[in-house]
């Protein structure tokens, strides 16, 4: 058995924003695969305004939206950060059908 835990976590430490990469999955009955984690660091001062829109997210079918969000709680049960959540700052479509999701670490009070 392959152990893919290290695909379900992201690193405060490397940057505190990163990437989700979601793809369609064309050969189950399953809309999504699980995220992909890009390990390449987000410089969020270097990307233009806009870059990334949470506003695409409305745009979205329910079914996509969902798994979302249902995967951003599951990446935050599994670290089990104390003090720290990956929350959703910004969404963008790719060339390739996959959908970009940029996270960043906050503190929760």
């Amino acid at each position: 058995m392959v152990d893919n835990s290290s695909d379900y976590t992201l690193y405060p430490a490397l940057s505190d924003a990163q990437l989700l990469a979601f793809k369609e999955n064309r050969g189950t009955s399953y809309n999504w695969t699980p995220p992909k984690i890009d390990m390449t660091p987000i410089d969020e001062k270097s990307l233009p305004p806009g870059s990334f829109c949470l506003k695409a997210i409305s745009q979205m079918p329910d079914h996509k939206r969902q798994a979302i969000s249902v995967a951003l709680q599951t990446l935050n049960k599994k670290e089990d950060r104390r003090g720290h959540r990956w929350v959703a700052t910004g969404l963008e479509y790719c060339d390739d059908g996959a959908v970009c999701l940029a996270v960043k670490v906050v503190r929760s009070f």
